[in-house]
């Protein structure tokens, strides 16, 4: 069985202040006299100001987060999508067979649709995708924006519930894992990703275009399907 393919083309920000307490903040001894209190308080200044300077030239001492969130916004969406891809990639299916690695993976072309064992394929897949080739767009770092690297995946999972008949194994796995990548995009570190992604194109008033999948994909004619992937076992994500 094979799941679809497609022509090339599944943090918190710590921040440490610095900061200290000057000598004339403590109280002084009945009697002290007064230029003694005035220059105890400069100097408490003085060594504050001296504190405070690294934090205010430099932001050192704060966490990761405040240059995670400074990174370039490609890096960023390289190692978010790597993340997701990552997943994907190590994803089992019940009676896949080991070895065989995910159905998902699997590049069917024309040319080798009938070796394959799914000679019917383009009878209901247009455009082929696969995690094959998502991942090695991912490595190549080729994504340049995240409706790209989403229109992919969505469009390898519409696949899979187009060629796949509902409950076989692979029909099952594709809806769970097209739900799973549906969360994942909107949560840390996509999230920030998108919002920036989508700030920019605001403020530039464009935006980059990217071709819709038709949102009903696993509507097709039954009848049609004479060859599949998968069986009825059924599995899960996280």
């Amino acid at each position: 069985g094979v799941a679809g393919a497609k022509g090339p083309p599944p943090a918190a920000a710590v921040a440490a202040g610095t900061g200290a307490t000057g000598e004339a903040a403590a109280a002084h001894p009945t009697g002290t006299a007064p230029q003694a209190s005035a220059a105890a308080a400069a100097a408490g200044t003085a060594d504050a100001g001296l504190q405070r300077q690294p934090s205010q030239q430099g932001g050192r001492g704060r966490g990761k987060g405040k240059r995670a969130r400074e990174a370039p916004i490609q890096d960023r969406l390289n190692k978010a999508i790597k993340g997701i891809v990552a997943h994907l990639w190590k994803h089992k299916v019940k009676g896949w067979g080991a070895g065989r690695g995910s159905p998902f993976a699997a590049v069917i072309t024309r040319e080798t649709a009938a070796q394959l064992g799914v000679p019917t394929y383009f009878d209901f897949v247009d455009r082929p995708m696969n995690l094959t080739w998502i991942k090695e767009k991912s490595d190549k770092k080729k994504y340049k924006t995240s409706k790209a690297f989403e229109y992919d995946c969505n469009l390898m999972f519409s696949n899979a519930l187009k060629f796949n008949r509902e409950g076989d194994d692979i029909h099952t796995q594709a809806g769970l894992l097209r739900a799973w990548f549906a969360r994942r995009m909107d949560q840390e570190p996509m999230a920030s990703v998108r919002a920036e992604e989508e700030a920019a194109m605001l403020d530039s008033g464009g935006g980059v275009m990217v071709e819709e999948e038709e949102a009903s994909s696993s509507t097709s004619n039954p009848s049609k399907k004479k060859a599949r992937l998968g069986n009825n076992q059924e599995d899960d994500t996280t």
